[in-house]
């Protein structure tokens, strides 16, 4: 089959994407268009818009006024390069390369994943809620949801994002395999490891490796964590055979891609690399799990 690394560059960042949880619930600012590592990107989000009365001579007051501009540094540039085996580009396997697409976006998105929930600190956020690992049941997530309730933060999207261990005790929650069967009879959230929308909250696991010290997970609303890519610039260097950009199907994450061949020792590689940069939003948008 003929080889296209475009292909595996595509395959890559819609695995990092659906690796990373719910990255498409976060503000974001994603673009092709070519950056430089240290640039900088606005993102603008309204922290509580309200309405007003119409005026017959000014008609409404802007409202988005008291709307937060937040800078987004572009100073992650994470890359990861492979080395392809001749075997594998002659190889007539199908799926060749699903194996390298896996190995190569695991490595990315762990590394987006740490610094975007790297920022759930309580220097970088004052809101937070003890639960112990044991604790976490429907009536504390419940709880959560009405912490930001109290502070008016909008109620989509929002996301609740726990280490294994709260996640696995939410997961066996007899008032959670209740609500879970009462909503489809065929949901057994045990056997499938995975838990419905409770509480107006999309939930999602995470490696405790991969969150800030001392935090147990966070529910938070969009605007809490904020992220910004650009695609790097492209190298256009002897002895590449393809390169490229690629995006995410779902939120548009751009990544650069290269192949080329060594021309010392006639080795085939490949190499995938983002530019990102991640920040803190409204700090009542999230509420911490310590």
């Amino acid at each position: 089959m003929e080889l296209s690394f475009k292909n595996l560059g595509q395959e890559i960042i819609n695995t990092v994407e659906a690796n990373v949880p719910y990255l498409e619930t976060f503000a974001r600012n994603f673009s092709n268009v070519e950056a430089g590592v240290s640039g900088s990107v606005t993102i603008h989000d309204l922290d509580n818009p309200s309405t007003s009365l119409y005026s017959p001579t000014t008609g409404f007051t802007t409202t988005d006024a008291s709307g937060n501009d937040y800078t987004v540094t572009l100073d992650k540039y994470r890359g990861v390069r492979e080395a392809i085996d001749s075997n594998q580009v002659n190889s007539n396997v199908v799926n060749w390369m699903d194996p390298i697409a896996t190995k190569l976006a695991d490595a990315l998105a762990k590394d987006i994943s740490k610094d975007l929930f790297g920022l759930l600190t309580s220097t970088n956020f004052s809101h937070s809620s003890s639960i112990a690992e044991a604790s976490m049941s429907l009536n504390n997530l419940l709880a959560l949801k009405a912490a930001l309730d109290s502070r008016e933060v909008g109620t989509a999207p929002r996301t609740l994002v726990l280490v294994d261990g709260h996640y696995n005790a939410l997961l066996q929650d007899e008032k959670v395999q209740n609500t879970a069967q009462f909503y489809n009879s065929e949901v057994n959230t045990v056997k499938t490891g995975k838990l419905p929308v409770l509480g107006g909250f999309e939930i999602a696991s995470i490696n405790s490796n991969y969150i800030a010290a001392n935090t147990k997970g966070v529910a938070l609303h969009r605007n809490g964590l904020l992220i910004a890519a650009r695609s790097p610039k492209l190298i256009g260097a002897p002895g590449v055979i393809e390169e490229g950009v690629v995006v995410s199907e779902k939120t548009g994450l751009p990544a650069h891609f290269i192949a080329w061949v060594d021309l010392a020792t006639r080795k085939q590689y490949f190499e995938m690399s983002v530019i990102y940069g991640v920040a803190k939003g409204v700090n009542g948008a999230v509420q911490r799990i310590v």
